[in-house]
């Protein structure tokens, strides 16, 4: 008999080189249905203050703006396991006078607090306080602006080599964000969908592959109509499981999906692992992707 248990949860795609992130110990809550929080007064620009490390430290990479463009400043900072709440505390915090001085500044307005960062199958759901959506004295058009704050923070986040996709939440509520002209920023985003102000393919990816003799688990993105997908196991040319399964967002966002197959007990050897979209004028498969596990 074939189990099949499947759940949509926070969930994405696989990294980039750099250092490894850790998960919080507390995660935020369950992110509900995506919205935008009502918009805060025009908040100050952050200046963090000056401090020295003193024993064993670390460089940290942070991204401020730097003549109307994403910069890096590298700081020396106390070691930790929690390396990426480490780097957002100190993103958050601001540029110091010293770097104002060099031209660094941060589009993210003072006081912003990061509430909890969660961690889950190369996704960091970062949940702030409603600041996150303020606009700071002198900013650009506020989709600009917006490309720029969101960009720090993903882009910050992306050097560590566990964490490719970023979501935002406020107070466990999902946010979406004004990006340039008529763009808005929802769902999952990485660095290519911030300096686009848009996604693009593949539409479907399948990153987190975990094989427990004929139990698969696995994690992946997409960007499909409505978020439906169907994955199933095939083996020789046999379906040995199928379900259908729901990402977080779609039809124009990104969302993360997760699922969990149970082939037929004792099942061994290579099969190969799809997840797809079927078109809404035929039911023929519209996006797919693909990958090869081994079973047993």
């Amino acid at each position: 008999m074939l189990a099949v248990a499947a759940m949509v949860v926070l969930a994405g795609c696989g990294g980039s080189g750099g250092a490894a992130a850790t998960t919080d110990a507390a995660a935020p809550a369950t992110t509900q249905a995506a919205g935008t929080a009502p918009v805060t007064s025009t908040g100050t620009a952050p200046t963090a203050p000056a401090t020295t490390v003193t024993g064993p430290s670390h460089d940290v990479t942070l991204w401020f703006v730097k003549d109307g463009r994403p910069a890096t400043v590298t700081r020396q900072a106390p070691q930790t396991p929690d390396v990426a709440r480490q780097a957002l505390e100190l993103l958050l915090a601001g540029p110091t006078a010293q770097e104002r001085a060099q031209g660094y500044s941060s589009q993210i307005v003072a006081g912003t607090q990061l509430n909890a960062i969660a961690l889950r199958d190369h996704v960091a759901t970062v949940d702030v306080s409603p600041d996150i959506q303020a606009v700071v004295p002198g900013a650009p058009e506020q989709g600009a602006a917006t490309q720029l704050k969101l960009g720090q923070i993903v882009r910050t986040l992306q050097q560590f080599k566990d964490l490719a996709w970023v979501r935002f939440a406020v107070n466990g509520i999902e946010q979406t964000f004004p990006g340039p002209g008529d763009g808005l920023y929802a769902g999952l985003l990485n660095r290519g969908i911030i300096d686009a102000g848009k996604d693009g393919p593949p539409w479907i990816q399948i990153e987190t592959v975990a094989v427990d003799r004929e139990n698969v688990h696995f994690a992946g993105s997409a960007d499909v109509f409505e978020g439906a997908l169907t994955a199933r196991l095939v083996q020789n040319g046999k379906t040995l499981v199928t379900s259908p399964v729901q990402a977080s967002c779609g039809t124009g966002c990104r969302g993360s999906y997760v699922l969990d197959f149970a082939a037929p007990e004792g099942t061994t050897g290579k099969a190969r692992l799809e997840v797809y979209s079927e078109s809404a004028e035929d039911g023929s498969i519209d996006e797919i992707a693909r990958r090869d596990v081994t079973l047993g």
